[in-house]
């Protein structure tokens, strides 16, 4: 039986674009992307490193390849539309089933993998637009486009598929002057919950809080407290196939495996090498992949913690994202909540009873209260923005 490293080494079925030449478009909203890099990390020996282990797994049982052959009709493409088609018969079904294998093993704490779980991204014929052309300024609003998705979801990583190739994104950002100037536009990323952890935040309402993910209306964080930073790419062609190559299967797939971990997601102004980890009282964890383990990392770098200091932030209300917060303890001695976020190599954080953590999942502001006599929990706000831009540190200080 076949290892995921042999499923993903694939080669996947050529396609012809039929579409004519076209202008590509900029949205209003897309800010210019103005620093350009090649993601030089995003390696086919950078990916087994990180996931080495699951992708040499052998399988009792092949994954279920698409029933089909291509048609002449889908191999040839003439629009957008009729790209996203082809891909879905060829391309889409497979990443799933490769997610699904031996995901316990990377997040345990997950239990299964999430519905969605690719970064987002989007389709271009290449007679519009090839990785080739991004010295041309009109060639990068496809980088913008994958940016404003980015910045509005809080997420580093993105793509874009053409009929040629894949190319895989990962955005940062800078500081901005509407920033909350403590510390520069940098989200906190995330922490794997402990195994004997399953609630997800923002799971203990209170009366007056709202226990549904239900649809977000009214203010949308379109990310316009933050400036965009360094955006990294690498094109995989879709010609790249065999063993020690990095595919576009193979790609996709560590692209959402790297966008699913349970740290270092979000946006920053710089990021740890992709092969690092950190220490913890219970092991030692990867900051790219989540991954915990007893046994240190002989061959990655070790980044240190930063929960020895403690940063004060005594706004009338301060105001942090949710989603980022691990847990919340109250401090007799201050008399302030100690605030304790995801990322194990943040410093941990002290503010006052008044609080405001903005959640970007509900598009709503919470208040942080004791309920009763030893509960505590969310009490809804009624902003429908936050009436700070929310508290994010600078990884790099």
């Amino acid at each position: 039986m076949p290892t995921l490293l042999e499923i993903l080494s694939r080669p996947i079925p050529p396609i012809v674009c039929k579409a004519a030449e076209g202008s590509l478009t900029f949205h209003r909203d897309w800010k210019p992307v103005e620093r350009l890099a090649v993601w030089k990390e995003f390696s086919y020996d950078n990916v087994m490193k990180l996931f080495e282990e699951v992708l040499q797994f052998d399988f009792r049982a092949d994954i279920h390849e698409p029933s089909r052959e291509l048609t002449s009709n889908e191999k040839d493409v003439w629009g957008e539309d009729s790209l996203k088609h082809t891909l879905s018969r060829s391309l889409v079904p497979v990443i799933p089933q490769c997610l699904a294998k031996r995901w316990d093993r990377m997040h345990p704490a997950l239990q299964q993998a999430p519905a969605e779980l690719v970064p987002s991204g989007f389709a271009k014929v290449s007679s519009k637009w090839t990785s080739g052309g991004v010295r041309k300024r009109n060639y990068r609003y496809p980088f913008a486009q994958v940016q404003f998705y980015c910045m509005q979801n809080h997420t580093r990583y993105g793509w874009i598929i053409t009929d040629r190739e894949l190319v895989v994104i990962r955005c940062s950002v800078q500081e901005s002057s509407s920033s909350s100037g403590f510390g520069g536009a940098v989200s906190t990323p995330r922490r794997p919950r402990p195994l004997s952890y399953s609630a997800q935040i923002l799971t203990s309402p209170s009366s007056h809080s709202d226990p549904s993910f239900a649809s977000i209306a009214g203010y949308v964080d379109d990310g316009s407290d933050y400036e965009p930073g360094l955006l990294e790419w690498q094109s995989i062609p879709f010609d790249a196939q065999g063993p020690g190559i990095l595919t576009v299967r193979l790609a996709l797939w560590a692209l959402a495996m790297l966008g699913a971990a349970e740290v270092s997601t979000t946006l920053q102004s710089q990021y740890h090498p992709l092969h690092s980890y950190t220490s913890l009282d219970e092991g030692f964890i990867h900051l790219s992949t989540g991954h915990m383990t007893f046994d240190d990392y002989d061959d990655a770098s070790h980044v240190f913690t930063r929960n020895d200091r403690s940063v004060s932030y005594d706004n009338n209300f301060s105001s942090f994202h949710a989603e980022d917060v691990h847990h919340i303890l109250w401090d007799e001695s201050t008399r302030k909540w100690k605030v304790i976020l995801l990322d194990p190599i943040a410093p941990n954080y002290t503010v006052p009873v008044q609080n405001e953590f903005w959640s970007r999942l509900r598009a709503a502001s919470y208040s942080w209260e004791q309920m009763g006599q030893g509960e505590y929990g969310w009490v809804r706000l009624g902003r429908q923005r936050p009436l700070f831009p929310p508290l994010i540190w600078q990884s790099g200080s």
